[in-house]
């Protein structure tokens, strides 16, 4: 039962952080390559890859929860760099909780060995 509270609470929020990052990415409007420093593409592409570990998330919760991780943390390093101090943020420290649930729920689940 716990694990599939942890699931739905992992889906939610994955749905939660994909909405306002298309809204988020709206709102900039078209921003070409050239308008951006080399760490802001880093950390663009970065984002991209959260939704995507979002999106393989829900049909492969080990998977998406470690790209989730896994560019959470880099995007939080670039961010880190680009302004010269641990400078986390709301929506990748929410891209890193739902990664953690994700790779939770795979660790928990009952699952074939």
């Amino acid at each position: 039962m716990q694990v599939q509270w942890m699931r739905r609470i992992a889906r939610w929020l994955g749905i939660f952080l994909a909405a306002l990052t298309v809204l988020y990415l709206l709102s900039e409007g078209a921003v070409t390559l050239e308008e951006m420093t080399p760490i802001e593409t880093l950390q663009t592409a970065a984002l991209f890859t959260m939704l995507a570990g979002t999106l393989i998330a829900w049909r492969s919760e080990g998977a998406g929860g470690v790209i989730m991780l896994i560019s959470g943390l880099v995007f939080v390093g670039l961010n880190s760099v680009d302004s010269g101090y641990l400078r986390v943020g709301l929506i990748p420290a929410l891209y890193l909780m739902a990664g953690t649930l994700f790779v939770a729920v795979f660790l928990q689940s009952d699952r074939p060995q």
